[in-house]
């Protein structure tokens, strides 16, 4: 679609490439990490007695929110600083991870400073304030 509409990716070569990567991190790392952590966390949390598949979620989390963390310092998006489909495939599922993992139950997640800076700045948007209302995105919570 961002290249259908010739937005929301860039045509510079580098910068398309850098997207692209974000696109490939997310589907690869991002997206799974996090699904497999509110699995073994939120869905099945009272049916699996071995801790290892919580505690070693939790840790790739942790890996997976440093890199994003890091990968946002100095920088109000994730690539050439300009809302892409990059940030479009990535911050719900900051948004997820805290409000439906309950992830600030076991992380801090003021230590992520550019990534609730960024998550606001993405969720600020006007399109992306209709899109989010519409579905009533940012008031899914879990109440277990």
């Amino acid at each position: 679609m961002a290249d259908k509409y010739n937005d929301f990716i860039s045509n510079d070569i580098i910068s398309r490439t850098k997207t692209i990567e974000w696109l490939f991190y997310q589907a690869s790392t991002e997206g799974t990490v996090f699904g497999a952590y509110g699995h073994f966390s939120t869905y099945h949390n009272d049916k699996i007695i071995d801790t290892y598949p919580r505690e070693r979620y939790l840790k790739e989390t942790i890996i997976v929110l440093n890199y994003i963390n890091s990968e946002l310092n100095n920088k109000l998006f994730l690539v050439e600083n300009k809302y892409s489909i990059a940030d479009i495939a990535m911050f719900p599922w900051i948004i997820w991870i805290i409000n439906f993992y309950n992830i600030e139950d076991v992380i801090d997640m003021s230590i992520y400073s550019n990534i609730t800076d960024w998550v606001a700045r993405c969720c600020a948007r006007p399109e992306t304030i209709k899109g989010l209302d519409t579905y009533h995105y940012l008031n899914i919570k879990n109440n277990q």
